[in-house]
């Protein structure tokens, strides 16, 4: 843009002081997680889940460590290193208790039927632990907790004190694992609250180290390709590099961390404000020759291109603000954030890039003879062959089709925290040989404020529910006032296994409610058991075979559910963080959706007001179009399910694959308007515009395959199919849309020859 040199140190000196207030405050962004992010803001099912749920659970943090064994955890050598580390672990000074194998006891009657207990395990011979293994194995409420599928490893359990700081809990961590260190299991894998935050944020740094360096690698080295020169480096780089410093500025001052998607906006900034400066300076080198100064090229560059980069700005934010509908936390700092970096890279390009090039002395670019063969051959391939592309487009559309008629949401619980990391890691295995780590939690209310969830008849009702789940639902460690009530009933028969079942006897039942009754406390009933004893949660794991399969067997679960517990006498709902997050994709799906929707019909009025005709419109919507209807459909045919991190590509994908028909189209526009025919208007805009898209779309891809180095599985299949996306936009804006425009115009064109200079479509 020219700016007056009067205006001009105005300029230079905000841009300057802009620079320092977001310079400063970068040195206050923070890296942050919580798997609560991830849930939808003021959803009913949230609410319930604080204020019902939440209620019960305690003031506590818990760590889990898996330790593994090659020869098995029954041999006294294994054990007695487990009793050496919870021993140690036990006298750390945050750790408030640890329980492994080596010190769990089992309880019976004594002769004044006081509760006496007793090891299950003598630590001292081989042949001895044979026997105490099989009997331990019997008390399936213990073995599932402590034992892995293949008894081939063995759970601790730490209660720690309450973490009120993310550097107690990196603290804490880093003392358990130095104590790890010192024995000789084969692995261990760790599972907890404070390992969770720690191994995510460990993670995001890591991966934002990653990705910035991939990226300003691949800025420098396609500069340096493409211009050959000092300034054609430095200056386009110090506009990119200032649009990823306000944009990280900007979030660092407005109180917003890096989160598993925020992560992704100076990646992705970067990536765009390049397309912009290579528009600019590709255009820049068309106008620039020997007999016109910088100034003057740069001047006419921009008037030919400036409107074009303005709507293509404006269309990528309205992609990416479209992400607001999401109403996830993260999801709305990463559209808000990245189309702001958006605008400051369309502001830097037009204010402060022109300017340098233009005071940069003997300023000078590579030509691109290259770029226009490709550009000539890939016209001259579309014209020539109509039939051959539109039949093409035809069978693409048809197997969109296909394949999205396959398409699911579908999801698994950290997926979108997955990655490569000793965390993930953890949790595979804990998924795989601790039978799942997916939460289940039920929450059951009477109704009726006389009854009472310890009576025998309730008690049976939660038995016959407990069945269920170990069942046909296939969940473990099924925990309520049942397993508590079982278990005092097995201490009655002086630890009998087969003892572990409610008690038929009334008087039994009696003495068992009476004891949870004066031991509601102790027994740490009230993280499942209402103080009135009125309602009460029912726990349970299962494994995450995703959110599509267990949504059926939840629907299964809550009819039988409300056939032993009548909706109008009871409430009985399916709850926990995992159904929660369940609804998080479902939302963010359909949200998105609404999102998108609302992105078209914004850049349906801007290409309206742009082209004034519905015919061109229409055309312009075809290439946008179609390749979001190529990725649903590959996802579809790949068994790639809808989630939060597939949902959202459709939506970038979207916003930045408009950009290539705007500045296709408006140079169409520009070429029609000078009077020659649509044959000639479309070589002249592939011979330019074209070129420039077929380099910018190769950054593109090639700057969002960088996505493909993370070790997060959800940026991987993001950075994936956002390339794909924009390499099938390639297809539809440079192949398919001239045949649709010489089918469209050609004939058109032939009839009103003579009657006016250019089609009306233009006027």
């Amino acid at each position: 843009m020219h700016i007056p040199e009067k205006y001009r140190p105005g300029v230079f000196i905000f841009i300057g002081i802009f620079t320092l207030i977001n310079v400063w405050g970068l040195f206050s962004l923070r890296f942050d997680f919580e798997i609560e992010q991830l849930f939808p803001k003021n959803d009913p099912d949230l609410q319930f889940y604080q204020e019902k749920i939440l209620a019960y659970q305690p003031d506590k943090s818990y760590l889990l460590i898996a330790v593994e064994s090659s020869e098995g955890v029954f041999n006294s050598d294994f054990l007695g290193e487990i009793e050496k580390l919870r021993t140690e672990l036990d006298s750390i000074s945050f750790v408030r208790s640890a329980s492994a194998l080596t010190n769990l006891n089992y309880f019976k009657l004594g002769p004044f039927l006081n509760p006496i207990y007793a090891k299950f395990f003598d630590l001292g011979s081989n042949r001895s632990l044979e026997k105490d293994s099989t009997f331990f194995r019997a008390y399936t409420d213990a073995w599932e907790k402590f034992m892995s599928e293949d008894g081939k490893a063995s759970a601790l359990y730490l209660e720690l004190d309450p973490i009120k700081k993310q550097e107690e809990a990196s603290s804490q961590l880093k003392e358990i694992k130095s104590t790890l260190s010192l024995y000789s299991f084969k692995d261990y894998h760790l599972s907890g609250s404070i390992d969770a935050k720690d191994g995510v944020i460990s993670q995001l740094k890591k991966e934002l180290a990653l990705l910035f360096s991939l990226s300003f690698l691949f800025i420098v080295g396609v500069l340096f390709y493409t211009f050959r020169s000092k300034g054609g480096i430095l200056i386009p780089l110090l506009v990119i590099m200032l649009s990823v410093t306000w944009t990280l500025g900007s979030m660092a001052l407005a109180g917003v961390a890096i989160n598993t998607m925020t992560v992704l906006v100076p990646t992705i900034v970067l990536i765009v404000a390049l397309s912009d400066v290579i528009h600019i300076m590709s255009r820049f080198k068309e106008e620039i020759q020997p007999s016109v100064s910088a100034r003057e090229a740069m001047k006419m560059a921009m008037k030919d291109i400036g409107r074009a980069i303005l709507l293509t700005s404006i269309t990528t934010a309205i992609g990416f603000l479209s992400l607001a509908y999401a109403n996830i936390q993260p999801f709305v700092e990463f559209g808000i954030f990245t189309a702001l970096g958006v605008l400051y890279a369309y502001l830097l390009a037009l204010f402060l890039l022109p300017q340098l090039i233009i005071l940069s002395p003997n300023f000078h670019v590579r030509s691109s003879g290259r770029y226009n063969k490709w550009a000539q051959k890939l016209y001259q391939a579309s014209i020539r062959r109509p039939a051959v592309v539109l039949s093409m487009g035809v069978i693409m559309i048809l197997a969109s089709i296909a394949g999205i008629s396959q398409l699911k949401v579908d999801s698994q619980m950290y997926e979108e925290i997955s990655s490569a990391d000793d965390y993930s890691m953890s949790l595979h295995f804990l998924d795989n040989n601790f039978r799942g780590i997916r939460p289940v939690e039920i929450y059951i209310s009477s109704r009726d404020s006389s009854r009472n969830m310890l009576a025998l008849e309730e008690m049976q009702k939660l038995d016959q529910l407990g069945e269920y789940l170990e069942g046909p639902y296939m969940a473990n460690s099924v925990y309520s006032v049942v397993v508590q009530a079982k278990r005092l009933h097995r201490v009655y028969r002086q630890g009998n296994p087969e003892a572990f079942v409610l008690p038929e006897d009334t008087a039994v039942h009696k003495l068992i409610y009476q004891v949870l009754d004066s031991n509601y406390w102790d027994m740490e009933l009230n993280n499942i058991l209402s103080d009135d004893y009125h309602s009460t949660l029912v726990q349970a794991k299962i494994k995450d075979i995703g959110s599509h399969d267990i949504a059926k067997k939840n629907e299964a679960l809550l009819a039988f559910g409300q056939q032993l517990f009548p909706p109008e006498d009871y409430q009985f709902k399916i709850t926990g963080k995992a159904q929660i997050l369940d609804k998080s994709n479902e939302l963010i799906t359909q949200n998105l959706g609404i999102g998108l929707l609302v992105a078209l019909l914004i850049v349906a009025l801007i290409m309206g007001l742009l082209f004034r005709t519905a015919g061109i419109v229409a055309l312009a919507f075809i290439p946008n179009i179609l390749p979001l209807l190529l990725i649903a459909g590959l996802m579809g045919l790949l068994g790639i399910g809808l989630k939060m991190s597939t949902a959202i590509i459709y939506s970038i994908a979207f916003g930045i694959a408009v950009d290539d028909t705007i500045h296709f189209l408006s140079r169409l526009k520009f070429e029609w308007k000078e009077g020659v025919g649509i044959e000639k208007a479309l070589e002249k805009t592939y011979l330019s515009t074209g070129k420039a898209i077929i380099i910018t779309s190769l950054i593109l891809i090639m700057g969002f395959g960088i996505l493909l180095f993370s070790g997060f599985q959800a940026t991987f299949i993001s950075g994936l199919f956002i390339s794909l996306a924009l390499l099938f936009a390639v297809f539809a804006d440079l192949i398919l849309l001239p045949v649709l425009l010489l089918k469209a115009y050609k004939k058109r064109e032939v009839k009103e020859r003579g009657e006016a200079k250019a089609p009306p479509a233009y006027n």
